[in-house]
């Protein structure tokens, strides 16, 4: 499948991503059980644009996210950062340590988890350090003062510098990881679930100082996420992920307001009401998410999907444009 959406903004392509596991980590051998996390997945990021990743959990997700830092062996695909190669599995490339490193550089990671995230043996100071030691960014002798600046910048008071991740709340350790990795002042960071393990009043003062973040220091982000009221105000484009393919994508006023696949539509109703006397309709599927070590012939949701017909079973769906900047993996003609 091409990539989808290019245009001369572009700062992230991914086509045809395909990242395999299996149970003993030893893949294709004989009765061995693979898992397609990621299987053949492409889309592009815009430059300034907040790219939200939504689906179920186990539907490759965190897995898209590690793969786009290099962070996880892929079986297929390639990426494309800001006009330069990455790398392309079947063409057997990848740039070297030295071009990695200053990559690394320009592409971040805010993980989900701001408890395991944050080495319980190093300070503050040393934590936000490490990386920009690393890349030069910083005097080592005269280090401390520029460090209690950053800490400032990210809502986090300059005397905490000597303080272990330990001392502080779910919520100052996530700006902690937000400060580790911006202090790099990166072009793209990858949000996994960066908000998903606070309380709600503490969720909105993160994505507030990531907004404001964004527009100071003109950032990209791709934002993955379960929470669908998140990501449709804070986002600008979405794509929804199923068993590791995109089933469809557009602006986030369009996908909320104009659901397109069926199990757009499904994730959609699952959204909670904002006021008692709202009327919502629950849509449910009609099965589990299958055994993720087989293979479903034709369209993967067919298993589950309350529209299936023989077609959905035997043709696999590509990724077809219905309106300008609206995208759907569906065999259905009439989509409604």
């Amino acid at each position: 499948m091409e990539n989808i959406n290019l245009n001369k903004d572009s700062l992230l392509e991914v086509n045809n991503l395909k990242c395999y596991f299996n149970d003993d980590n030893r893949l294709f051998r004989k009765n061995s059980r693979v898992v397609k996390a990621v299987d053949g997945l492409s889309f592009n990021i815009n430059k300034g644009e907040v790219y939200g990743l939504v689906g179920e959990s186990g539907c490759g997700k965190s897995t898209t996210g590690r793969a786009i830092l290099n962070l996880i062996p892929k079986i297929g695909g390639s990426l494309r950062f800001d006009g330069k190669v990455i790398y392309d599995v079947e063409k057997k490339y990848s740039i070297n340590k030295k071009d990695m490193k200053n990559a690394r550089k320009e592409m971040q990671m805010i993980f989900q988890d701001p408890y395991s995230s944050l080495d319980p043996h190093m300070t503050l100071g040393n934590i936000i350090k490490q990386g920009m030691l690393k890349h030069n960014l910083i005097d080592r002798k005269n280090s401390r003062d520029e460090i209690k600046n950053i800490l400032e910048i990210y809502r986090l008071r300059g005397e905490c510098i000597d303080k272990y991740p330990h001392e502080f709340s779910g919520g100052e350790r996530q700006r902690i990881g937000i400060a580790r990795a911006l202090a790099l002042k990166p072009k793209f960071l990858v949000c996994d679930e960066p908000t998903s393990a606070l309380d709600v009043s503490i969720q909105a003062q993160i994505l507030m100082l990531m907004d404001k973040l964004k527009k100071e220091m003109d950032l990209t982000y791709l934002f993955i996420s379960h929470n669908l009221s998140l990501v449709r105000y804070f986002c600008d484009r979405v794509g929804v992920m199923y068993l590791g393919n995109i089933v469809e994508e557009a602006s986030a006023e369009e996908l909320f307001s104009n659901p397109k696949h069926p199990y757009t539509k499904c994730l959609i109703s699952s959204i909670p009401r904002t006021h008692p006397r709202e009327k919502k309709v629950r849509i449910k599927l009609k099965d589990e998410i299958p055994d993720l070590h087989k293979d479903i012939e034709g369209c993967k949701f067919n298993t589950r999907c309350p529209y299936t017909s023989d077609n959905c079973k035997n043709e696999v769906p590509v990724l077809r444009e219905i309106k300008k900047g609206h995208f759907v993996s569906c065999n259905r003609t009439n989509l409604h």
